[in-house]
């Protein structure tokens, strides 16, 4: 969680492993070891029955038990900015890896950010969909491929694009 702390309702979810705070690198870059060892032990598996990915996997190995681990990182912009620039770059080079080499062995990344920018190119590349919602500049949606004239300030909170399409997500 390197946003505002909006993760922490999540915490008693049974699913949830740990909600990290951003400012504990220690944990940050355990569970990106933790990972990325997730990812190359699958991938050993997975080649050793000859499967492309986790679906195809649960299918050859008959083990349809094999879970998928998401992966929520809210404020990547304040994550990049922590890591991509100091001694701590190879966790960010690891994280957006992650991100690429992740999704066939099932762990997936969801990650929001507060402006276009905040995404670096590789990581962008490695998003499969993109949810848009109210953005501050217009130029904005631009950048993401959204309508730009669609949405304003008065549009209401939870409005956005995904895939071309406009929609309304629930806010509590």
């Amino acid at each position: 969680d390197f946003g505002s702390r909006g993760l922490a309702m999540l915490d008693a979810l049974p699913h949830v492993g740990s909600i990290i705070d951003g400012d504990d690198d220690e944990r940050v870059q355990r569970l990106l070891r933790h990972l990325r060892s997730v990812v190359d032990e699958r991938s050993e598996r997975y080649a050793a029955v000859k499967a492309d990915d986790i679906v195809e996997y649960r299918q050859l190995a008959d083990r349809p038990d094999e879970p998928r681990i998401v992966v929520l990182v809210d404020g990547v912009g304040a994550f990049r900015a922590a890591y991509e620039s100091s001694s701590l770059n190879r966790y960010w080079d690891m994280f957006q890896s992650l991100a690429a080499d992740g999704r066939r062995a099932g762990v997936h990344f969801v990650v929001s950010a507060d402006r276009s920018g905040a995404v670096s190119t590789s990581l962008a590349s490695a998003i499969q969909r993109r949810l848009v919602l109210r953005l501050a500049n217009d130029m904005d949606y631009t950048m993401l491929d959204a309508p730009a004239d669609a949405l304003d300030q008065a549009s209401p909170p939870g409005r956005g694009f995904v895939d071309g399409l406009e929609v309304q997500v629930a806010v509590l």
